[in-house]
């Protein structure tokens, strides 16, 4: 059979028998806008009728034994059919997965502890590396990469000037704001500017920068990192050698 026919499946009823028809192509691409529902034969004695059935797999044996989940296959079929109902059954008998337990509290906590403690060893290794390959470098300065280390300088600290500017006249504005109105009622408002200068200049002046260019540059050489192990740069350079520290000391 070259002709695609549409999957077709029904229940006929005679002589006190019921009996399972089905017909045509029951593939995965023939029966998928296939729509019905649940046959339930009503007569406990019923057989089945596979004579025009076309092509099939075990998508369309799943669903056959979906749409028809009490009916028994009392046809003779050919060995190659009846294997592959067999094994649909079979799968789709152990297809229920049990539910997910979730474990005691007591056994959340030490993952969570567990998963703290390697957090701090790892962050411990890095300080570590970190210290010697400074000495490293420190002790070895012609090896010093100047116009990586100017780089990183500009990109990291420069660059983030405009940034630091813009946020700190904001924040300084709301200063003035709030201020102007408490400083109305106690009939203090020239002090409007010293406030402003002193908490803005003095106080969130060293703050400010130090937050914004911690979380910019973390946040720059983290995605410049994550891009070079997603492109396997890193992998390279421990083939070629192993990465020295001259190379990320700067950063």
């Amino acid at each position: 059979m070259n002709a695609r026919t549409a999957p077709n499946i029904f229940v006929r009823e005679g002589d006190g028998i019921s009996t399972l028809v089905v017909e045509g192509d029951w593939t995965a691409m023939s029966i998928a806008g296939l729509s019905g529902h649940v046959l339930s034969p009503s007569n406990l004695s019923f057989s089945s009728d596979f004579g025009n059935l076309g092509r099939i797999d075990s998508a369309g044996a799943l669903a056959i034994l979906t749409l028809a989940p009490n009916a028994a296959f009392t046809a003779d079929l050919p060995a190659n059919l009846a294997d592959l109902f067999a094994l649909v059954g079979s799968a789709m008998a152990d297809r229920d997965v049990p539910p997910i337990k979730t474990p005691p509290f007591h056994v959340r906590l030490g993952q969570k502890v567990y998963r703290a403690v390697q957090e701090i060893g790892a962050s411990a290794r890095f300080l570590g590396q970190l210290e010697v390959a400074l000495m490293k470098s420190l002790a070895h300065p012609k090896r010093m990469r100047l116009i990586a280390l100017a780089s990183s300088i500009q990109k990291a600290g420069f660059d983030a000037l405009p940034l630091i500017a813009i946020m700190t006249f904001f924040i300084g504005a709301v200063v003035a704001l709030i201020g102007s109105d408490l400083l109305k009622t106690l009939g203090a408002s020239e002090l409007v500017v010293e406030l402003v200068g002193i908490s803005v200049l003095r106080e969130f002046g060293v703050l400010i920068p130090a937050i914004l260019l911690a979380g910019r540059s973390a946040s720059t050489f983290a995605a410049q990192i994550g891009a070079m192990r997603m492109n396997q740069e890193t992998q390279a350079m421990k083939v070629m050698g192993g990465l020295l520290p001259v190379w990320w000391t700067p950063r």
